[in-house]
């Protein structure tokens, strides 16, 4: 621990950013913290839109997601439309903003962001006015998987294998979704389960 007390445990999960898992296991475990470091995250802004279903264009209405083209005068990354909720009454709807892509965007405070995607979505796709809107941001969340990240993850795991009790979760490794982390996380207490049913 930070204030120098010492714990001790059968087995240890790190369900945490591959950075934060980098920096806690530094000291004593360098070259899998120095792996860890090499996986990289984005920071992102979603904004949570909720639209009546009266009036909202019916091609949207349905569960997708939407990534603008080229040319497209969009001040987003993505759009993932989640449908309408229980009653049919009102439309679900998440904007994605990456700050490596849309920093200028990504800077505006909050009442200024919303009114500029608004717009947007107002002028270029016909959408009415959002009933309510929640700007969230989140900072390095969003694992990146570029060209030779599985060869990453694989040296990962064996240098994770050479550590019995030792174990790795979150979203830095195989898919960053909700459903990929929650079935991993699935996988990842099974395993624990049998680590310690063999001690």
């Amino acid at each position: 621990m930070e204030d120098g007390t010492r714990l001790s445990a059968d087995a240890i999960c790190l369900a945490l950013p591959a950075h934060e898992s980098s920096r806690v296991l530094d000291k004593n475990f360098s070259d899998l913290s120095h792996d860890l470091e090499k996986i990289n995250y984005e920071t992102v802004a979603v904004i949570n839109l909720v639209f009546p279903a009266q009036g909202f264009p019916r091609e949207f209405s349905k569960t997708g997601f939407f990534i603008p083209g080229n040319g497209r005068e969009s001040p987003f990354s993505s759009v993932k439309f989640c449908g309408p909720e229980e009653t049919g009454a009102w439309i679900r709807m998440k904007v994605f903003i990456a700050e490596k892509f849309y920093r200028e965007v990504f800077l505006l405070e909050d009442k200024a962001l919303l009114g500029k995607v608004s717009r947007n979505l107002e002028e270029q796709w016909g959408f009415p006015k959002p009933f309510w809107a929640q700007v969230e941001r989140y900072w390095k969340a969003i694992a990146q998987y570029p060209p030779g990240h599985r060869n990453l993850v694989r040296e990962i795991d064996s240098r994770v294998q050479r550590h019995p009790g030792l174990f790795l979760a979150g979203n830095g490794y195989r898919g960053f979704g909700v459903s990929d982390c929650i079935e991993r996380a699935r996988e990842t207490a099974r395993r624990i389960a049998d680590f310690l049913n063999r001690k």
